[in-house]
């Protein structure tokens, strides 16, 4: 077995498995077996749940080909779901990324993939498109800007008589980073 198909394989798993759940198992009022307060477990699919079917045909794949094959079966099912997930809610493409950026700011890009309902490598795209970081979807510009403000900051405290350990206590920065800011605008 390869470690690259191994881990593919499961990542397609954990998709499939967040987007099957809901739709194929429900607790069932109805089914209820008469007694008071008891409830069954109603499977609403005929056969097997996706992530299950693909699972143990991989584990019973012989080959690196077969489980090649089945990863590109799987993979294909997985956005044939995202695809039907999405024209249930109406929304596209666009909409989505604004969504993803909206809810998930903050949010690693594995737990924002479950949330959206799409992919890892979907979320860095959007948050990519979207001039965010990638990992955690904050702005990338954002980290940028506070920097720049607390070196300019320092600059002018040093014009008007400022030490380097006050400009550091007033600025809540280390003296290291502030004299390493006065150093480079020297």
């Amino acid at each position: 077995m390869n470690q690259h198909q191994d881990r593919e394989m499961a990542q397609i798993i954990a998709h499939l498995s967040l987007l099957s759940y809901g739709s194929t198992t429900a607790w069932n009022a109805s089914g209820t077996t008469g007694k008071p307060g008891s409830r069954i477990l109603h499977v609403a699919m005929l056969g097997e749940v996706a992530h299950e079917h693909y699972r143990d045909q991989y584990n019973s794949a012989a080959t690196d080909h077969a489980r090649d094959e089945i990863i590109t079966d799987a993979r294909r099912h997985l956005h044939r779901e995202i695809r039907q997930a999405e024209r249930k809610a109406g929304e596209d493409d666009a909409a989505a990324r604004k969504r993803c950026i909206k809810d998930c700011e903050g949010w690693p890009a594995q737990d924002a993939a479950g949330h959206m309902r799409r992919t890892t490598r979907w979320v860095i795209q959007a948050r990519k498109l979207e001039d965010r970081d990638a990992n955690t979807g904050h702005r990338q510009a954002a980290a940028l800007v506070r920097v720049e403000e607390w070196e300019i900051r320092a600059i002018e405290l040093q014009e008007q008589g400022g030490t380097v350990r006050s400009i550091a206590m007033r600025l809540g920065v280390s003296k290291s980073n502030i004299h390493r800011a006065l150093r480079r605008a020297a």
